[in-house]
């Protein structure tokens, strides 16, 4: 027999709070559920290492929400956005892998996250956590952004770049973010777009060892990078292929980005030859900037 909750209402005084609202759209969501099979295990297991990507949430200050192809990460204090950078950038590498693009944006704004307490009037039972309510003039800001993009990119709103920003005052140059005029009315790319967790490690290396140690190149890490490089790389080649014309030219802006990133390191060690993605039909668009007006 269902137990009878009799009495429900919001915990707590509704209110909003002002928050750093990350909002992605995962590109190609509907194609990987339809090939998951019958059973939602695939995509669990795909959410479980997206969820993984949130590292201490307590130290981080971050809150995330899944809402089928849509993930809003979301703190009210300026100091986690380099935790909000970092885990955009892993939800891109780790989507990258099941042939799936991002697209969002990252804004400030007002929301509100609550949940209804329910009360059994019968045991006296009570459930703290049931029927979440979000309301955020944020989410509705990001999502419009969103909506007008063309490329899988992320945009950062102005003022959120500029917050960003000042976290960094009075570090060392080297350890500072390219410093820009960031205007409030504008948008800009998210730093570090694409492969900033497969590639960052391999560019530190090869950097600086020349020539290349033998024992770093057969590290089982380096390999193990290497080789989601290589599986990125075949998952842009199968979309800049495919024959709807709007999908093919969102994963062509994307392979620019990746022989961007793979120049260099092609040149330099075997384990990377071949790398570079010759495309005869790439857009010809320029590529942005670490961080850019769009």
């Amino acid at each position: 027999m269902p137990i009878n909750w009799d009495v429900r209402a919001i915990r707590g005084k509704a209110k909003y709070q002002d928050v750093y609202l990350a909002y992605l759209d995962v590109l190609g969501f509907k194609n990987l559920v339809r090939h998951a099979g019958k059973s939602p295990r695939y995509m669990i297991k795909l959410f479980e290492r997206v969820d993984n990507a949130v590292h201490h949430p307590r130290v981080s200050g971050l809150a995330q929400r899944y809402l089928s192809d849509s993930i809003l990460i979301w703190s009210d204090h300026p100091e986690s956005l380099p935790w909000i950078f970092d885990l955009c950038n892993e939800l891109q590498d780790e989507l990258l892998l099941e042939g799936c693009l991002v697209r969002g944006a990252i804004v400030f704004g007002q929301h509100y996250s609550g949940f209804f307490d329910q009360l059994n009037l019968v045991t006296g039972e009570r459930n703290l956590k049931s029927g979440e309510v979000i309301i955020s003039p944020a989410l509705i800001k990001a999502f419009l952004i969103e909506s007008e993009l063309t490329d899988p990119v992320i945009k950062v709103e102005g003022c959120v770049a500029k917050a960003y920003g000042a976290l960094f005052k009075g570090m060392p140059r080297n350890s500072r973010p390219p410093k820009l005029p960031i205007s409030s009315d504008r948008l800009y790319d998210l730093p570090s777009y694409l492969l900033s967790v497969r590639f960052g490690p391999l560019r530190a290396g090869a950097s600086n060892a020349k020539p290349l140690s033998a024992d770093w190149q057969r590290d089982p890490g380096i390999k193990k990078d290497v080789a989601a490089v290589r599986q990125i790389r075949k998952q842009i080649l199968a979309g800049v292929r495919n024959s709807d014309p709007r999908i093919a030219r969102k994963w062509k802006y994307v392979s620019k980005v990746f022989n961007l990133r793979v120049r260099a390191l092609e040149k330099s060690w075997h384990l990377m030859r071949g790398m570079q993605i010759r495309e005869g039909r790439i857009l010809k668009q320029a590529l942005p900037r670490r961080l850019t007006s769009r």
